[in-house]
């Protein structure tokens, strides 16, 4: 029927239409209701809402709440039950005897920071497994560095690299792209600053782009960056999205930074920026002279947003050669910790298989 012209629509009735679900709801499906639903959670959890077909529930291991699309055909499934029924005894049970870690087996834990973490979260462990540590192989900071890069690290006591710090080295002074996939706290910064910094050094015209996906993360890795490059005198610097354009424009002058640290969305930006020759000449310097462009967390570049920065670095070396530079001498270092196909997402990003090592 259709809405008089003289009362206005009633959009809440209109809402509260589309919220009525399509089928009878069980007696047992309501807000504040304890259900069990095995394939969305480990554990029994409460309605929080029931908004037409969707259910919205909290389970105590999921941080956010658990969306159930449409709850007919879940219990249909038996993919949602309620806590009474029968069906769910046996599994529950079963849960029980995965989930049962004493505090016997947390004792064997070494580490008391550890243990303190492992009693927090008693409840969701299925296991303890202790792996003994093992001696990383070592070596004394190479004669051939500069002097002074030398001594910076050394002061900031840096006295040796790890393995893959020096395979990391040896492969970008031969001009390769690098890709670091190791665990977290294994020295991935250490990994590639020597050889930026050495480049930087012996090439005062040479800059490097660091990207980082948060701005926590540039503010971590600037304070470690500048500690070790202030005795050097070195020129860094950090764009971030709450710079007033006064100081960004500062700190391109009167020269470019050698190294900048900034984030997707404002390399996003700045790329823009090119166009303005008057106002950006120094940040044009900057990508005609560049050498390196390290992609830090690069795991994070995944989905749509993976693609998207895919597109912004054809975007940074169609830019570098729209400036008379040269994007082949770039060199690519990709920092990860957590991901299952390094390879292959580093490929995508570069677009370069053959000088990746």
């Amino acid at each position: 029927m259709p809405n008089p012209p003289d009362r206005p629509i009633d959009y809440a009735a209109i809402a509260r239409s589309a919220m009525k679900p399509s089928g009878q709801k069980p007696v047992w499906l309501v807000e504040g209701q304890a259900i069990y639903a095995p394939s969305h959670a480990q554990g029994i959890g409460e309605i929080t809402a029931i908004l037409g077909d969707r259910l919205l529930a909290k389970f105590p291991n999921y941080s956010v709440p658990v969306i159930i699309t449409n709850w007919q055909e879940a219990i249909n499934r038996q993919e949602i039950l309620p806590v009474s029924s029968q069906e769910i005894t046996s599994e529950i049970t079963r849960e029980q005897e995965i989930y049962d870690v004493s505090e016997e087996d947390i004792a064997t834990i070494p580490h008391p920071e550890f243990r303190e973490i492992a009693l927090n979260f008693q409840e969701s462990l299925a296991a303890i497994r202790v792996t003994e540590s093992t001696e990383g192989d070592a070596h004394r900071l190479p004669m051939d560095l500069p002097i002074i890069l030398q001594e910076a690290l050394r002061e900031k006591g840096y006295t040796h690299l790890w393995s893959h710090q020096m395979q990391s080295l040896e492969a970008m002074r031969n001009g390769k792209d690098v890709l670091l996939a190791t665990p977290t706290a294994s020295g991935k910064t250490l990994s590639f600053l020597p050889a930026i910094l050495e480049t930087c050094i012996q090439d005062p015209q040479a800059t490097a782009l660091l990207i980082f996906p948060l701005k926590a993360l540039a503010i971590d890795q600037m304070s470690k960056l500048d500690a070790i490059v202030k005795p050097i005198g070195l020129h860094t610097g950090m764009m971030t999205g709450d710079m007033p354009k006064a100081e960004r424009l500062k700190l391109f002058t009167p020269q470019a930074p050698q190294i900048l640290c900034i984030s997707p969305d404002l390399l996003h930006h700045q790329l823009n920026r090119i166009r303005y020759r008057h106002e950006w000449q120094t940040w044009r310097n900057f990508l005609t002279r560049l050498r390196y462009v390290v992609i830090d967390e690069a795991h994070t570049y995944r989905g749509s947003f993976g693609g998207h920065f895919a597109n912004l670095m054809r975007r940074l070396r169609l830019a570098v050669d729209r400036l008379e530079g040269n994007s082949d001498r770039i060199q690519y270092v990709l920092a990860t910790a957590t991901i299952g196909n390094p390879i292959e997402l580093t490929e995508r990003i570069t677009e370069r298989r053959d000088r990746l090592v």
